[in-house]
């Protein structure tokens, strides 16, 4: 009963989010940068290829990640102000827990609907141009590395965004912007360079770097290295997790 109540809850706030005048900015914010990038980056390749491009250009990736951002602030205070909600919790864990849900739920609606645009625009420009080739060295289909590259940007976007909603619990809305508007400044400012990486000393520790396009020695030594990323981006966000929940005076505070 008390897991349906909280389901229950969940999908209220959602509702909400959805409803809200800053979300459907945030959906028409999609629709025009997704019509850019098949316009400007997709066009002229195959739909696997156009995908992959239009995700990992570095000016599409910044967009989504700042649009997250936005969508995170805007289901925190839309969470933050629902008192009879807060309420019913027992504790400050399982508020955090809650809140954290929300922002998990929110922004996989949000990447789920980005996502949709983008193919329904790939469609209308690119067609029915659906090539299976060897993706480059790792000689596996380029629709597996696909799929295992949009599951890593979703990771890492759902942990960044949960490190986020932690932040706004303890410092000031303007700096954890300002520390957001530093870590994805490489997106733009930053000088990527596309080499080889075959050993851990070639590691990448910089956000931007999993989101363009890397050349690893080998499929596996790529999911190997992402997984070491995603799993130091877990240990951040869990002692943030607990730092929140030992700072937080009370529920809701």
């Amino acid at each position: 009963m008390k897991m349906k109540n909280n389901f229950k809850l969940i999908n209220a706030n959602i509702k909400h989010m959805l409803n809200a005048y800053r979300f459907k900015i945030i959906i028409l914010f999609i629709i025009c940068f997704n019509l850019f990038g098949c316009i400007y980056i997709a066009i002229s390749k195959n739909y696997l290829d156009a995908l992959f491009s239009t995700l990992s250009n570095p000016y599409y990736s910044l967009l989504l990640l700042s649009l997250t951002l936005v969508n995170t602030i805007n289901t925190f205070n839309i969470f933050e102000k629902k008192d009879n909600y807060i309420i019913r919790f027992e504790n400050r864990e399982k508020y955090l827990k809650q809140l954290i849900i929300n922002i998990f739920v929110s922004n996989t609606v949000l990447f789920v609907i980005n996502l949709f645009v983008l193919l329904i625009f790939l469609n209308l420009f690119i067609g029915n141009y659906f090539v299976i080739t060897s993706w480059h060295n790792y000689n596996i289909p380029n629709i597996i590395y696909l799929l295992f590259y949009i599951t890593r940007i979703f990771t890492i976007i759902q942990i960044v965004s949960i490190i986020n909603s932690l932040l706004f619990k303890l410092l000031n809305f303007k700096i954890v912007i300002i520390l957001n508007g530093l870590i994805y400044g490489p997106f733009i400012f930053g000088n990527h360079i596309n080499e080889t990486i075959d050993s851990l000393l070639k590691i990448k520790i910089l956000i931007h770097e999993y989101f363009l396009y890397n050349e690893y020695a080998g499929f596996l030594l790529e999911i190997i290295y992402s997984s070491i990323y995603i799993i130091c981006l877990c240990g951040m966000a869990t002692t943030l997790f607990h730092l929140t929940k030992n700072k937080t005076k009370s529920v809701g505070i």
